[in-house]
């Protein structure tokens, strides 16, 4: 098992290692202008010397942490105009933590705010590292997310569709009070303060594509378009000089985005935008440092999870790696960066000082729940008022109950036939056909239209053999896994867009929403999807990748029924080692509610034991003649609590002690300790963490008001 980690942790180096060889070739080659021919020569001499590169990085992350010298560049007497200078890793002195960065990261102290999602929905939460546990700041069966506290920290912007369309809100701390800011029909998220706190920047959709926006703190005024460029430009940051803003877009051409910089004295959008980076990464989420000098950004794309920094100076910059997750922002004193971590479907807030992640381990708090944004204030959290009070005494309702009947004999529970669904065989089983009934009734009222009617497969025969290349150990045997129909993603109405994770790939589908010309259903994309019919377009780069992303990102607003499955139990599974050749391989259409339990216990739950220990012809099973198309779920969940989850965390190493805020009846997780991630690498820190989790529920939920109706 060891030589397997050490074997996919050499291979993801050896990645890392082959995408930034060619970004260099690439730089070198623009530069110098040198002929394709020429460039292709080069990288196959400088291909062939690989495996001794590799062994020598190998051995030098070995004997001492990677260390990159940053040297600033300054434009005397006015706004920055882009860069960093770097000095190759030598003799010189190392950068490492600030002097004046504490040991603990969370000593800072002040008030960390997340977006957490847990049962269906996300809302905002405060954390103080050491003195209390997760308080809850908002509630609702609705979304909340992207937090940003204001200067002062007494004021917490964030997007929300509690209206019904994507709008920005602020929560103001001290009274409790929530208001809205803008009021548009499309979409609006990612809010970012100006340092006098009198404005806000952020992204907004309109006329099919994003642009910068900036309006009143107070809301006041009609929002400010700042750039109208037909590429997508998005997740602006505000600078500490309060004159430039950076942000997140297309304008380079390609499929990658990038970093632009933005000077808002400047009164032609062509002079004022300048390009920061020019790189094949997922550049996402940036955010400048307090005294200006530094952008950190994640990498939306990388297999490793990983945060990068660059210095604002003058021409393109190259990016340092500095941390590890995603979701990245600077300590309030500015020293240290903390990060959402994810290890073992285990959630965390990383922290570590800046230049010390590859030197010693990050500080980790864990959370209950999937983190999506993170902002930390020095100001400590207030007394609870108005809003804050009621939502930190709120519990979620549960998403759907499994009315399952056991049976004293093998096989344990029936099969249960959907009718109305189009499938060879539309049975699940006993135990997870309520499950999947919410998850099509969610995607149903989220999407505006049915798509999980048809179905390529459901449950399967047992003598149904698997395809070449896929596990013997299929989970549509059991009735616990479901393939949806392939041919709408053909006709785009889904797309999917390509996650490396290590050295696996996932895939997140994104339902085509029926309304397009609102943000009431759904949200525009981002990220550019794959094409896999590419591979068949006579280009031989998109043949060897099994295809090739699109040309541009898709225009509308799109519903992520991969994060909505998961909210109800199934989950995507990756594609297999063959995927670029071996189109079934690709198995972006599967998804699997195993509920904890071997194939062979999930067998022995609908099959008798002799049926499949043979592996012979297929015993049909017993269906339940009753349908679940009403599903047990409501999209208006009570705030009156009916479950109580109790959950008991007994880590095996040494934890930073965090007490816990105690609320009744708001759910707890108890535990003593916070986690210390160990790293392997620069920016590649591990969790050496074994959880043991004992939930309790008791789910009840009111049925819908209406089945799922509509077809695209």
């Amino acid at each position: 098992m060891d030589n397997y980690k050490r074997d996919k942790t050499s291979y993801a180096i050896f990645i890392l290692v082959l995408n930034r060889l060619r970004e260099q070739l690439s730089h070198i080659a623009d530069t110098l202008r040198i002929p394709p021919i020429a460039l292709a020569g080069v990288f196959i001499a400088v291909f062939g010397s690989l495996p001794i590169i590799l062994i020598a990085l190998i051995a030098f992350n070995n004997t001492q942490p990677q260390v990159i010298i940053l040297v600033a560049t300054p434009t005397p007497g006015g706004l920055p105009t882009a860069g960093v200078v770097v000095q190759p890793l030598g003799g010189a002195p190392t950068v490492g933590p600030s002097p004046t960065a504490p040991a603990n990261p969370f000593d800072v102290g002040g008030t960390i705010a997340i977006a957490l999602r847990r049962n269906g929905h996300t809302n905002l939460w405060g954390l103080t590292p050491g003195k209390s546990g997760l308080i809850r700041l908002t509630a609702g069966p609705w979304d909340d997310r992207d937090p940003a506290w204001s200067p002062d920290g007494k004021r917490l912007a964030f997007a929300s569709r509690r209206e019904g369309n994507w709008n920005l809100f602020v929560l103001d701390m001290d009274s409790g009070n929530v208001s809205r800011i803008t009021n548009d029909g499309g979409f609006e998220a990612n809010p970012s303060w100006s340092p006098d706190g009198a404005f806000i920047t952020y992204e907004g959709y309109a006329d099919d594509n994003f642009d910068i926006y900036l309006v009143s703190a107070k809301g006041d005024a009609a929002p400010i378009r700042v750039t109208r460029d037909l590429a997508n430009d998005y997740a602006p940051t505000w600078a500490p000089n309060g004159r430039s803003i950076v942000f997140v877009s297309y304008r380079n051409k390609k499929t990658t985005p990038d970093l632009f910089f933005y000077n808002l004295d400047e009164p032609d959008e062509k002079k004022a935008v300048v390009q920061l980076t020019d790189l094949t990464l997922g550049v996402d989420e940036p955010i400048w440092s307090k005294d200006g000098r530094m952008i950190l950004f994640a990498d939306a794309d990388s297999p490793l999870n990983l945060v990068y920094t660059i210095l604002v100076g003058p021409g393109i910059a190259r990016p340092i790696e500095a941390a590890q997750g995603h979701r990245p922002v600077w300590t309030p004193d500015g020293t240290g960066i903390a990060t959402a971590f994810n290890q073992n479907d285990r959630e965390f807030v990383a922290a570590a000082a800046l230049g010390a992640w590859g030197n010693s381990a990050p500080v980790a708090v864990p959370v209950d729940g999937r983190i999506e944004g993170l902002a930390w204030t020095h100001a400590p959290l207030p007394p609870l008022k108005g809003s804050i009070a009621q939502a930190s005494s709120v519990s979620d309702a549960p998403l759907w109950v499994e009315k399952s009947a056991k049976n004293s004999t093998e096989p344990f529970y029936n099969f249960v036939n959907i009718n109305d669904l189009r499938a060879p065989y539309s049975a699940f089983s006993d135990r997870v056909d309520e499950s999947f009934s919410g998850l099509r009734f969610r995607v149903t009222a989220e999407s505006g239209w049915d798509f999980l009617q048809t179905l390529d497969n459901a449950s399967v025969k047992l003598n149904v053999p698997a395809a070449p290349g896929l596990p013997f150990e299929n989970w549509n045997k059991a009735a616990r896994a479901f393939d949806f129909s392939q041919a709408v993603v053909n006709n785009n109405f889904a797309f999917v867009v390509r996650e490396p994770a290590g050295t696996r790939t996932y895939w997140r589908v994104w339902v085509r929403a029926r309304a397009q010309t609102e943000g009431a259903l759904g949200e525009p994309l981002k990220r550019i999807p794959w094409d896999f019919q590419a591979r068949f377009s006579g280009n031989p780069i998109a043949y060897d990748n099994g295809g090739a992303p699109l040309a541009k990102v898709p225009s509308g607003y799109f519903v992520d029924f991969t994060t909505l499955a998961e909210d109800y139990g199934w989950a995507r599974v990756p594609s297999t080692d063959t995927w670029k050749t071996f189109f079934s391989g690709v198995q972006y259409w599967h998804f699997e509610n195993r509920g904890g339990l071997t194939w062979a216990q999930a067998m022995r739950e609908v099959h008798p034991a002799n049926a499949f220990a043979t592996a012979t012809p297929f015993v049909t099973p017993t269906f339940t003649p009753t349908i679940t198309n009403t599903p047990t779920i409501t999209l208006t969940p009570s705030n009156t609590p009916t479950a109580t989850y109790t959950r008991t965390l007994t880590p095996t190493i040494t934890l930073t002690p965090t007490s816990t805020l105690t609320r009744t009846p708001t759910p707890t997780s108890t535990f003593t300790h916070t986690p210390t991630l160990v790293p392997t690498r620069l920016g590649i820190p591990t969790i050496t963490f074994t959880p043991s989790i004992t939930p309790t529920r008791t789910n009840t939920v009111p049925p819908p008001t209406e089945e799922p109706t509509a077809t695209p």
